[in-house]
């Protein structure tokens, strides 16, 4: 699912100085998954908006709409998927 909104996560860290590696260490997340999120490919839970937020030194609030609310892990896939 990509959200026209993920530019927001991508502005500010790029207006923060911080490369995708930079801020996938700063969080605990591999740079392919920053990536995606970067890109707008994977939405996150609530413990990692809170960590990317404190990183980007923002209020969660601003990345809310990243927020994965279906209660799925994400990145895995559905059991019985193929």
């Amino acid at each position: 699912m990509k959200t026209r909104h993920h530019y927001k996560i991508r502005a500010y860290r790029v207006e923060r100085g911080l490369s995708l590696r930079e801020l996938a260490a700063m969080v605990g997340i591999g740079r392919m998954e920053m990536t995606k999120i970067d890109a707008g490919e994977r939405l996150i839970d609530e413990t990692l908006q809170a960590a990317l937020a404190t990183a980007l030194g923002i209020d969660p609030q601003e990345i809310e709409y990243a927020v994965d609310r279906s209660g799925k892990v994400p990145g895995r896939a559905e059991k019985g998927a193929d």
